[in-house]
């Protein structure tokens, strides 16, 4: 009977503190930007321990940086979302206007991260959008669903972008977190953009904050399981199944796939999943000096190279 008691007790113990681990996970807080938890790889043994014990610390994206500091004009503009939800973006026109390119950031950042991006496209002569996800920036919200519902945000800014010129030429681009809500969007909703961009995406949700997890030198089982469990029951969906592998089996539009070979985070093994489940036209470029992220700022010249040599192939066929 002791026994049972104190496995019963056990079991309470840890579903109150893997739901603690989920709301801190899915959930911004107010502490200023220095005191974000750094990352798995990065943390000290201390800090591991406090991590475990207390969650991470996730404070509210802000902007980190203006487009005035990479010497080019923006419009702030704003898109209706889910749930009477407002979504903050900035417009960065090109001379050219071959057309536009919609940026989603990562987890825990905000659109000032996009910039570089945003600057290379208008480079190019393609306008930008770069879209604050709900929660972060600008945006109305306080939590963050890793993707999921952040594909919502996709779908509305693809939708409001769609209404307003029906036959213009939009290009979606998402980087990791965003890369999966992209992939969702265009699944789910069945959206048909000129092309998608996916930089530095994960392949399985679940498999990803795994392998974060092992940094920790814990199991993930069974905590990680009920960790999963409970971000599901708070975020209204199933975190099991956040999946761009099997999003991207029905997306339609051309897919070019941009990877750092030396991403810690979301591995080349996770790009090459996601391009062999594609059934578009597809192409998969791999960085090789750069990491989780920061293509275009240790490798500007090639990036730009690749993406408008893949946007200029598809404007051709």
């Amino acid at each position: 009977m002791i026994l049972l008691a104190a496995a019963f007790l056990l079991f309470v113990l840890l579903n109150i503190a893997a739901f603690w681990h989920a709301r801190r996970l899915l959930r911004y807080n107010r502490y200023p930007l220095q005191t974000k938890t750094k990352s798995a790889f990065k943390l000290s043994t201390a800090e591991r321990v406090r991590v475990i014990m207390s969650g991470v610390r996730l404070p509210r994206p802000q902007a980190v940086c203006q487009p005035s500091d990479f010497g080019v004009a923006h419009e702030t503009i704003f898109f209706p979302s889910r749930r009477g939800r407002r979504l903050e973006a900035w417009k960065i026109e090109s001379k050219e206007k071959k057309g536009t390119v919609v940026l989603f950031h990562a987890y825990v950042e905000e659109k000032s991260q996009l910039l570089p991006e945003a600057k290379a496209f208008r480079d190019m002569g393609y306008e930008s959008i770069l879209v604050d996800m709900s929660g972060c920036g600008g945006s109305s919200g306080t939590t963050s669903s890793l993707g999921v519902r952040e594909s919502r945000d996709v779908e509305a800014v693809y939708n409001a972008l769609r209404e307003a010129d029906p036959k213009g030429r939009i290009i979606l681009y998402g980087k990791s977190m965003g890369a999966s809500a992209v992939m969702r969007a265009a699944s789910k909703f069945k959206l048909t953009p000129e092309a998608i961009i996916l930089e530095a995406p994960f392949s399985n949700l679940f498999q990803t904050v795994a392998r974060r997890w092992r940094e920790l030198y814990l199991p993930t089982f069974p905590f990680l399981h009920l960790v999963f469990f409970w971000g599901s029951v708070q975020m209204g969906s199933n975190g099991f199944r956040h999946n761009p592998v099997r999003y991207a089996k029905s997306v339609r539009s051309p897919v070019l796939i941009l990877h750092g070979r030396h991403d810690r985070y979301n591995t080349l093994e996770d790009a090459g999943l996601i391009f062999d489940a594609l059934r578009t036209k597809k192409e998969l470029r791999v960085f090789s000096e750069s990491g989780h992220g920061d293509l275009v700022r240790r490798e500007p010249k090639r990036w730009s190279a690749e993406v408008s040599t893949f946007l200029d192939g598809i404007s051709k066929s």
